[in-house]
């Protein structure tokens, strides 16, 4: 395998969910810093939402990721329950949490939770929405033993192409651009819809971003959106439209790669319609 890493498997089990674990990775340099991130949408209605809450904190808290990033981070009536504040307190992170949309009635963004950290962090709710249906990202900086990194979570429009989605990639694009400026990138996400279409192919050919997909053995027809709580991730139904990359920094002494990634496949009652994205990345400083 390219730079010479050993493998090593194992599986956890939890009471929501029996997954995959990335395997663990050795490396040598002792300039290199290994990280791994969890990209997940939490997508959770007001009916049993305190029991998917808690099965969606117990699946988090048994991957003992660097970094997770959250998409439908929601609340109702401006209450105190906002999923992305309780796991942080729960499971031991720093926050930054991005509302798009922050009514009396419903609120809805996204969030980073980091084990480092946190320098800087900002948000970016997009100009161009479909009516109700708010969409952006939150970003992070924080500094590692191998240099600076930026971590960003995004939710696009749910919609397969068209001037919105094209709005939105646009804007997306820039934020990154600013942000590889400062620092290498770890782009995760839902972006509804798959890689393969033409307006995400562009968004990443522009960017020369690296894809998970480069390095994850996906069974075929396996998704990240199974359309339904009561669906699994390898339902016929099920679509892949959520994402992990990394963007390289404008200034080449920090590298970042992805090494390994997989889709975690959650058993029912699932904590979410969406399965989660695991990724193991190795931050390079010479």
């Amino acid at each position: 395998m390219e730079l010479g890493v050993a493998l090593k498997k194992s599986v956890i089990t939890v009471s929501c969910a029996i997954v995959a674990v990335l395997p663990k990775v050795a490396f040598a340099g002792p300039m290199d810093t290994d990280l791994r991130i969890v990209s997940y949408n939490i997508y959770n209605r007001p009916w049993q939402r305190a029991a998917r809450l808690e099965r969606a904190q117990m699946l988090l808290g048994s991957l003992g990721a660097d970094f997770v990033a959250l998409q439908e981070n929601a609340r109702y009536f401006r209450s105190d329950t906002v999923p992305s504040e309780l796991f942080a307190k729960a499971l031991g992170y720093e926050v930054h949490t991005h509302w798009n949309e922050d009514g009396f009635i419903f609120s809805t963004g996204e969030a980073v939770l980091s084990r480092w950290p946190i320098l800087d962090r900002g948000g970016l709710t997009f100009a161009q929405n479909r009516f109700n249906d708010a969409k952006g990202a939150a970003w992070i900086l924080v500094d590692t033993p191998s240099g600076p990194l930026a971590v960003v979570s995004v939710h696009l429009v749910s919609m397969l192409g068209g001037v919105i989605k094209r709005a939105q990639l646009a804007e997306l694009t820039a934020l990154l651009k600013r942000l590889r400026e400062r620092a290498p990138v770890l782009l995760a996400g839902d972006l509804n819809e798959a890689e393969s279409e033409p307006l995400v192919r562009s968004f990443f050919a522009e960017l020369q971003a690296q894809s998970w997909l480069g390095v994850a053995k996906l069974p075929v027809g396996m998704g990240s959106w199974a359309g339904g709580y009561g669906r699994a991730c390898d339902d016929p139904e099920a679509e892949l439209i959520d994402s992990i990359a990394v963007v390289a920094p404008t200034q080449a002494s920090v590298s970042l790669v992805i090494t390994a990634a997989d889709l975690l496949r959650t058993q029912p009652p699932h904590p979410s319609d969406h399965c989660p994205l695991l990724a193991r990345v190795q931050l390079h400083s010479p």
